[in-house]
């Protein structure tokens, strides 16, 4: 994955933790309007950070898959 295509995935993905951050504060729980802003604005992205923390995991995945390939062809 190219770098920038990578960098604004974290920043979504950084964005949506902030907003549930704040909407678990009690200061935007409290207030009905800023916790339905909140909540939009999560939802907007929340099938695109879900999708992006998948392709972190199967990428993880694949990193240790090849590591094992390479210890076992290694000859020692």
């Amino acid at each position: 994955m190219e770098d920038a295509v990578r960098n604004k995935l974290l920043a979504i993905r950084e964005e949506y933790d902030r907003l549930s951050g704040l909407m678990s504060s009690q200061e935007v729980a409290s207030n009905p309007a800023e916790y339905r802003k909140c909540a939009q604005a999560q939802k907007q992205i929340a099938e695109l950070v879900q999708a992006f923390r998948r392709f972190e995991e199967q990428e993880d995945r694949l990193r240790q898959a090849e590591q094992i390939l390479h210890e076992e062809s290694d000859p020692e």
